[in-house]
């Protein structure tokens, strides 16, 4: 016949303690000198709602990781890292704080590239398809309203193009 053990209530202070989210399992079972699955099981013989986490306590995440991830400052590696946590435990805290998140655990900051980049990228090819097409760089300048100093510094990749006056 296996062994039976009578499980006191935990005391009414402890309850609402836990239930007001002070307290996770592990620090009532510290305070009562039991497990905290002895823990749980007090708290349950005293009528404290028991959620589906089983009284583990959330991953939470500072804002200012949150903030660095938005920025592509920190992936979910480093933040998993930071907070001393797995990596899935860190996306789904991630999730809960409402960011966005790709397919290879990058922060979705709009819809696609930056757009900075990408247009000058652009402007480049552009720039290299009409000089291709026999435009001198005076004639680029002309069109473009910059100086002719400032098209061979774009297209170098050095600068992006200043008007002129």
């Amino acid at each position: 016949m296996p062994r039976t053990r009578t499980v006191g209530d935990a005391p009414p202070e402890v309850v609402a303690r836990y239930e007001d989210g002070e307290l996770n399992a592990v620090a009532v079972g510290a305070l009562l000198g039991c497990s905290d699955v002895t823990a749980l099981k007090r708290l349950r013989a005293a009528g404290a709602a028991i959620g589906p986490r089983h009284g583990r306590p959330r991953t939470r995440i500072p804002p200012r990781l949150v903030r660095d991830y938005r920025e592509r400052r920190v992936g979910i590696k480093g933040v998993a890292r930071a907070i001393g946590s797995s990596y899935g435990a860190a996306r789904a805290a991630l999730a809960r704080e409402g960011v966005a998140i790709g397919r290879r655990g990058v922060a979705v900051t709009g819809n696609g590239p930056d757009p900075g980049r990408t247009a000058a990228r652009c402007l480049r090819s552009l720039l290299s398809w009409l000089r291709a097409k026999g435009y001198s760089r005076e004639q680029l300048a002309e069109v473009m309203g910059v100086t002719a100093s400032a098209v061979t510094r774009f297209t170098a990749g050095n600068d992006s193009p200043d008007r002129g006056p």
